[in-house]
C-alpha cells in the first residue's frame, strides 16, 4: 500500500547550541520560494543542510506554470547559460490554463523538448478545447518530448474522443495516462481512423473524479464515464494496472466489459462504488433457467488479475466483484478490502472462498469495515458473525492489515473474540508484519469481564497455546501491532463533542480496560518482543513488565554505555559547517538583493 501514501519531505534545522542565531522554519521556506525562477541559488540552499535541501529541492523537481508571464520565465531560465543544468533536473512540469488568456497551447511550441531530457511527468490542467482546438504543430513538437513517461489531464475539455486521441498518441514513451474529471462536448462515438496506429506503450490507466460546485470546469456530481472514452481507451491493449477512483459508469456489464478489454491487465483498483446505490449490483451467480455462469471460468477471460484492490466500497458491490473473481478461479496475490458499511453474510463467505482459491499465492490482505455494533461475543459460540475471515490455506502470508470501526461502543468481548478467531486460523510462517486495528467513535466496553473471569479461563488458556504454535515461532520483532482507538470528539451521528476532562476520563477508563484483558493475553509475545500494543490514550505497551528489565545484554546496577565523547566532536564538526554555510548563504543573499536592487 506504499502508493497510497503522500509523503511529506521535511527536516527541523539543527543548531550546535542556543548562542547561535536561529532560522524559523517559515523563513527557511520563504527564502527557497523567493529564489524560485534562480535555479543556481536553490542548488546552494539545497547544500546548507537537511532544512534548507527540502525546503528548496522541491522547486529545482517540479514546477508549475499558470499564466504566460511564468511561461516566459521558464524559457528565460532554460535559455540563460548558468541554468543549462536546471533543465536536466526537472522532473515534474504541471501547466494550469489561465481562465481568460490561454496560453497552455503554445508551451511545445515555446520549450525546447531538448533543454527538458530528464522530464518525466507533465500535467495539464483546466483546459478547454471545446471552442478552438490547437494547432496541428502543437501534437507535432509534444512528440520530440520522449522522455515523459506520465500524462495527467486535469478537468479538461474536449470536444471529442479524436483529440484525447491525438494527444496520447503524440507522447512516444507513455506509460502512465490519469484522467481527473475530463468531459466531452459531443459524447457520439466517434470512428477510429483505419490507418491510425495506438502505441502500445501504456502501463496503467488512472480515472479520477472530483466534483467541486461552483467551478465550471468540474464535472458534474455523479456523471458517468462516457462510452465513447471507454471504447476509446480499451484499444489500449498493453494495460498492467487499472484505477477507478470515485467514477460513475452506467452498470456492472459496462464495468466488467471495460475490464476484459485489458488482456494484460494485473492490478485493478475501485475506490468508492462505481455504481449509484439505487441501482442494484448483477451478482454472476447460475439461474434456473441457464446453465450458462456470466462471467465465470466457462466464459471466455483474457485477464489474469494478481491485485484487488477496493476501497470504501459498500458490501453490496464488493460482493459483486468478489464473487466475479471466485466464479473465474483467480489465484490473488494481493487483496485489499475495506467498507463502509458492515459485510453482508454473503460477502463473508464469497470473501473465504476467494481466500482458500487464492491459496499459498497470496501474500498481502487488507479487510476493514464499519458496522453499528460490535459488542457481543461469548466463548463456543457457533456463528463467528462479522468476525475475520479465516487466513487456513494462505501460508505464505507477510503482511496483515485488518480494522473494524463502530459508531457504538467497542465490547471488549468482541475484541477478544476477534484477536481469537484471527489469530487461531492463520497459518502463515512467513508473517512479516500484522496491523489489527478496532476502532470506536463512542468508548469501549469493559464487558464486566476480566482475564480472571471464569467464563474467560477456557480462552485464555487457548490463546496461549495458539500464541505458540510453530507458524509464529520467527516473527521479526515488533511485527505485531494491535491498536485500540477512540474518536469520542469527533461522533459519527453529529453530536456535540465531549468536554476535555470527560474525554480524558473515558481514555484513561478504556485504556485500563484495553489493559486488563490484553496484557495478560500477549504476555508471551510481549516478552519476546514482537508485538506492540496501542491503548487509546495513546501508550504503547511493547515489552512486558516482569521482563522489562531481564534483557539480553542488559547490565543489573550498572549505567548504560554510551558514546558522548563521538556526538561532541561531531556536534563540533556539524557546527563549523553550518556557521560557514549560513555565512556564506547571508554574503549570497546580500550580492542578490543588491543585484535586484540595481
Amino acid at each position: 500500500m506504499q502508493d497510497e501514501w503522500i509523503d511529506i519531505h521535511f527536516r527541523q534545522p539543527v543548531y550546535t547550541s542556543n548562542t547561535v542565531p536561529t532560522f524559523a522554519q517559515e523563513l527557511i521556506d520563504f527564502i527557497a520560494d523567493f529564489l524560485f525562477d534562480e535555479p543556481v541559488q536553490l542548488a546552494r540552499c539545497c547544500l546548507v543542510c537537511r532544512a534548507w535541501y527540502f525546503s528548496a529541492r522541491h522547486h529545482l523537481l517540479e514546477r508549475t506554470l499558470q499564466s504566460t508571464r511564468a511561461l516566459n520565465d521558464l524559457v528565460r531560465i532554460l535559455m540563460s547559460r548558468n541554468n543549462r543544468s536546471y533543465g536536466r533536473a526537472l522532473r515534474h512540469l504541471t501547466i494550469r490554463e489561465h481562465p481568460t488568456k490561454a496560453f497552455a497551447h503554445t508551451f511545445p511550441l515555446r520549450v525546447t523538448a531538448s533543454r527538458l531530457s530528464q522530464l518525466t511527468m507533465v500535467s495539464f490542467s483546466q483546459l478547454d478545447w471545446t471552442l478552438k482546438r490547437p494547432h496541428a504543430r502543437f501534437f507535432k513538437h509534444l512528440a520530440y518530448f520522449a522522455s515523459v513517461t506520465s500524462l495527467i489531464l486535469e478537468r479538461c475539455r474536449f470536444r471529442h474522443t479524436d483529440e484525447l486521441r491525438t494527444t496520447i498518441h503524440a507522447l512516444p514513451s507513455l506509460e502512465l495516462l490519469s484522467l481527473d474529471s475530463v468531459v466531452f462536448h459531443t459524447l457520439s462515438p466517434d470512428a477510429v481512423r483505419p490507418a491510425f496506429q495506438f502505441r502500445q506503450t501504456l502501463r496503467t490507466l488512472e480515472f479520477w473524479h472530483v466534483a467541486a460546485s461552483g467551478d465550471p470546469m468540474a464535472v458534474a456530481d455523479g456523471q458517468h464515464l462516457p462510452q465513447c472514452m471507454l471504447d476509446l481507451l480499451a484499444l489500449y491493449l498493453t494495460v498492467v494496472k487499472l484505477s477507478l477512483r470515485r467514477t460513475r459508469l452506467l452498470s456492472t456489464s459496462q464495468l466488467f466489459s471495460f475490464i476484459d478489454a485489458f488482456p494484460a491487465l494485473r492490478h485493478l483498483h475501485i475506490e468508492g462504488d462505481p455504481l449509484r446505490r439505487s441501482e442494484e449490483p448483477q451478482v454472476f451467480r447460475k439461474s434456473a433457467s441457464s446453465d450458462q455462469v456470466i462471467g465465470t471460468a466457462e466464459t471466455e477471460v483474457a485477464t489474469a488479475l494478481t491485485t484487488v484492490r477496493l476501497s470504501e466500497v459498500s458490501s453490496a458491490f464488493a460482493l459483486t466483484l468478489i464473487e466475479l473473481l471466485v466464479n473465474r478461479n483467480y489465484a490473488l496475490e494481493e487483496l485489499y478490502v475495506t467498507l463502509d458499511d458492515a459485510p453482508s453474510p454473503a460477502l463473508q463467505l464469497a470473501i473465504r472462498e476467494c481466500l482458500r482459491q487464492s491459496g499459498p499465492a497470496l501474500t498481502e490482505f487488507l479487510w476493514g469495515y464499519r458496522s453499528d455494533i460490535l459488542t457481543f461475543w461469548h466463548p463456543g459460540r457457533g456463528d463467528l458473525d462479522l468476525l475475520p475471515p479465516p487466513l487456513t490455506y494462505n501460508t505464505n502470508l507477510q503482511r496483515l492489515t485488518m480494522y473494524f470501526a463502530t459508531s457504538s461502543s467497542l465490547g471488549m468481548l468482541w475484541v477478544l473474540g476477534a484477536l481469537l478467531a484471527l489469530f487461531s486460523q492463520t497459518n502463515s510462517p512467513n508473517l512479516q508484519d500484522a496491523h489489527v486495528a478496532f476502532i470506536t467513535y463512542d468508548s469501549v466496553d469493559p464487558a464486566l469481564y476480566t482475564v480472571a473471569d471464569p467464563a474467560l479461563t477456557g480462552t485464555v488458556a487457548t490463546f496461549e497455546s495458539i500464541l505458540s504454535r510453530p507458524e509464529f515461532s520467527d516473527l521479526p520483532p515488533a511485527s505485531i501491532t494491535v491498536s485500540l482507538r477512540v474518536y469520542n470528539d469527533l461522533h459519527a451521528d453529529g453530536d456535540e463533542p465531549t468536554s476535555p476532562a470527560s474525554t480524558a476520563e473515558m481514555l484513561h477508563t478504556s485504556s485500563e480496560a484495553v489493559r486488563a484483558i490484553l496484557v495478560p493475553l500477549f504476555s508471551s509475545w510481549l516478552a519476546r518482543g514482537v508485538m506492540v500494543l496501542e491503548l487509546p490514550d495513546g501508550s504503547r505497551i511493547s515489552d512486558h513488565p516482569p521482563h522489562h528489565n531481564g534483557g539480553e545484554g542488559a547490565v543489573p546496577g550498572g549505567p548504560v554505555p554510551t558514546s558522548s565523547s563521538l556526538l561532541v566532536l561531531a556536534t563540533f564538526a556539524i557546527g563549523h559547517l553550518l556557521v560557514v554555510a549560513f555565512v556564506s548563504l547571508f554574503v549570497l543573499s546580500v550580492s542578490c538583493v543588491s543585484k535586484r536592487a540595481r
